[in-house]
């Protein structure tokens, strides 16, 4: 049951006023508004800072919670008897609200400024590319490169928040990476892992455009640090190995390069000697990760302590596990502000991506 934390009285109306007009009423509190309709009352609640909606309660046939359309609904068809009366708060009472009834301040906005703010958004965006001539939207975009540049862009929008990828081919090899979300943007092999993930990701879309040289050209310009590192054979070198190679045989190719046959356990022992760290080399790298986590949680002015435990293993690749707790600073006994553990551990892994490139991250953070 919702019990409204009284205010100091203001001013009551025996009559509805200008919607307009009503959230003009009071500059720090709320608005009650009370109809009696064939002996059953209604009541409507608007929480008010600044003269802006910051919270929305009804209570009719059954109750509502920051919705203002809703509220602006019930609002117009008000009949019988009305009342209306204004309160005023000081912060400490709005925090306490806020506190008891969360739901009642997460105020869905109404559906003209959800559109305006969504297009706001996408014109904030960083990267701005110029998309070429579109060939295709489908997932399987390998089958349609070939020779010459290709651009594939991947996006999936979800209510206010959106991610975004740029895949850049040059004849079927893949040169450049590009991804973006709210949060920020990242470039190469980092953004190529979460890329990879969204075009899995059953809501993405994907758009497959041909892009003429001096747009692929562009795209480097503009992103330098979109480029991937790639070693190309030149051709009259590749030409030169194919000529001096194509008469022979594996066996005799290897023979003639003084090259023992090597079995794939061979092979796969070698490759993990030269990979594997040693147990030195694990510790440190351990103790590094675990300080610039620290670093990156206590430069946020909104956590008051963080503790964090880090875990780095090796079995053919890196395997490092990270359990982060954080308390948030208060104010009088008030959270002085929500931390969004979501982006906490987003800007964890790419700092950790930036450090070890490959391997896999496990992050558990929570606040406490």
């Amino acid at each position: 049951m919702i019990k409204i934390v009284e205010g100091e009285f203001v001013s009551k109306f025996n009559e509805k006023i200008e919607f307009d007009n009503l959230i003009k009423a009071v500059s720090l509190g709320y608005i009650a508004v009370f109809s009696k309709e064939n002996n059953r009352i209604k009541e409507g609640y608007l929480f008010i800072s600044e003269n802006k909606i910051i919270g929305v309660y009804i209570k009719d046939d059954k109750e509502y919670f920051g919705d203002v359309e809703k509220f602006k609904e019930f609002y117009k068809n008000l009949k019988g008897n009305i009342l209306i009366e204004v309160y005023k708060y000081n912060k400490d009472k709005m925090n306490l609200m806020k506190w008891l009834y969360p739901q009642i301040f997460k105020v869905k906005e109404e559906k003209a400024k959800q559109e305006k703010k969504k297009e706001e958004e996408r014109k904030k965006r960083k990267v701005k590319l110029k998309l070429g001539k579109l060939i295709s939207e489908e997932k399987e975009f390998e089958k349609f490169l070939g020779e010459g540049y290709y651009l594939i862009h991947i996006c999936k929008e979800i209510k206010d928040s959106f991610e975004q990828g740029y895949l850049i081919f040059k004849n079927k090899s893949l040169v450049g990476a590009i991804y973006e979300n709210n949060f920020g943007i990242i470039f190469k092999e980092n953004a190529k892992n979460y890329i990879d993930n969204l075009i899995r990701d059953s809501g993405s879309r994907v758009k497959i455009f041909k892009l003429s040289e001096e747009e692929f050209n562009k795209i480097f310009d503009l992103y330098p640090d979109a480029k991937l590192e790639i070693v190309e054979i030149r051709e009259e070198a590749e030409e030169e190995l194919k000529e001096t190679f194509e008469e022979l045989s594996r066996e005799e190719l290897l023979k003639k390069l003084g090259i023992k046959e090597p079995d794939e356990e061979w092979v796969e022992q070698i490759i993990e000697d030269i990979f594997r760290p040693t147990s030195e080399e694990l510790v440190e790298l351990q103790n590094q990760i675990r300080e610039d986590i620290y670093n990156y949680l206590m430069s946020n002015e909104n956590i008051e302590k963080a503790i964090v435990d880090v875990k780095v293993d090796w079995d053919k690749e890196y395997i490092i596990d990270i359990n982060v707790q954080v308390s948030p600073k208060k104010i009088l006994g008030f959270i002085k502000k929500d931390i969004p553990i979501d982006k906490i551990k987003y800007d964890i892994n790419n700092k950790v991506r930036n450090i070890v490139s490959t391997g896999k991250i496990r992050i558990n953070a929570k606040i406490v």
